[in-house]
């Protein structure tokens, strides 16, 4: 049962009680008892727009999750910021060719775990786009990325790339 479905649950048991609670202090005739059941009945009605309101939510927040996440701290394009959004919008947005392979070097790092030497992300790349890479012109892209800031070399193996720090998901600024 999800946290929403238990919410609304507690909000029918109160609902419940009060309209109880009121039937039964409405069956008195005294003005402390007329109080008390009109106090009953006021929080009735709003446990009643309560209920409503949480049962108009969908079941599934996943969607209104993709809706609020914010973009990366990053000033470059990540693929984590483009999840979700509408063609219109992937259409408006100025992402040039090498941009887009950017992306797809970026996503394709995430895929294997974060570090691959040149070799194994040319495999990784065809595997995740269907694309051959030429070597030469991947490793001048990687020697670019790294310049700009999206790659770093591997300390411990030489020849291998691995995503930079401020590009991590959990280095980044979430507020």
């Amino acid at each position: 049962m999800s946290i929403l479905e238990k919410h609304i649950d507690f909000v029918k048991n109160q609902i419940a009680y009060h309209q109880r609670q009121s039937e039964k202090l409405g069956k008195k005739n005294d003005s402390r008892s007329d109080r008390t059941c009109s106090n009953h009945k006021k929080v009735l009605e709003d446990l009643v727009d309560l209920a409503e309101f949480l049962e108009s939510i969908p079941k599934d927040l996943s969607s209104l999750d993709k809706k609020s996440k914010a973009v990366s701290s990053s000033l470059h394009i990540l693929p984590s910021d483009l999840e979700g959004l509408p063609q219109e919008l992937l259409d408006e947005l100025n992402i040039s060719d090498s941009d887009k392979q950017e992306l797809e070097i970026i996503k394709s790092l995430e895929n294997a775990g974060g570090v691959l030497t040149i070799d194994k992300l040319m495999i990784q790349l065809y595997r995740d786009t269907g694309a051959i890479h030429n070597r030469k012109q991947l490793a001048a892209k990687l020697y670019r990325m790294t310049s700009k800031g999206l790659l770093r070399s591997n300390q411990d193996k030489r020849g291998a790339f691995e995503i930079a720090d401020s590009l991590q998901p959990e280095n980044q600024n979430e507020w």
